[in-house]
């Protein structure tokens, strides 16, 4: 179960990182848009929604455990609080027109925290692992850390547009690769399978 939790933040937090920092740049490469200003908002959108990535992966491997653990109501209760959560502020936030359209993504934050940190509790209660929050969050952190000042360098040094969004996202999958091996976030028993 320590191992699921950890590989859940090793890869949801590079990845709901790496996509808020670029994704203007991935939005522009992939779709059309027929003036900056609608790039730009689908680009401060998807930036907030893909801080969800990482809360969704961790909910999805505390749920996995928690039914492996035969507590199967646990992780269904946990997401329906957090889909009424969502339901009433995107009905409150995107109602209101100082937050308009954002509120959806906020909304989402919102119901995956709701069912993250519940199932958590459990977890640890049914276990009875202790949450060593340095080796299962703290070091994918830093290695996501490197990742960001990496690409964070490269947004201003390069170009950001066409064949150079592969580029920097070449770069940052390197320089997280690296980051998580030498911070130990990936171990060499983590990699054998993928080696073999």
């Amino acid at each position: 179960s320590t191992l699921g939790l950890r590989l859940s933040f090793v890869v949801g937090l590079p990845c709901s990182i790496g996509m808020s920092m670029l994704s203007k740049q991935l939005l522009d490469l992939v779709y059309h848009f027929n003036t900056p200003e609608a790039l730009q908002v689908t680009a401060n959108l998807l930036s907030l929604s893909s801080l969800t990535i990482v809360l969704f992966t961790v909910v999805q491997s505390t749920s996995g455990i928690l039914q492996g653990l035969r507590k199967q109501r646990i992780p269904m209760y946990t997401l329906l609080a957090g889909v009424i959560v969502k339901v009433f502020l995107n009905y409150t936030l995107i109602g209101t027109p100082s937050v308009n359209i954002y509120g959806a993504p906020i909304a989402s934050l919102s119901c995956y925290t709701i069912s993250m940190l519940p199932n958590l509790f459990y977890v640890r209660k049914y276990t009875g692992m202790k949450l060593d929050l340095w080796n299962i969050a703290g070091r994918p952190a830093l290695a996501t850390a490197v990742m960001a000042l990496v690409l964070w360098g490269s947004m201003r040094l390069l170009p950001t547009h066409g064949i150079w969004t592969l580029i920097q996202v070449a770069l940052g999958i390197a320089a997280y690769a690296g980051a998580a091996l030498m911070t130990g976030a990936i171990t060499r028993e983590d990699m054998a399978p993928i080696l073999r």
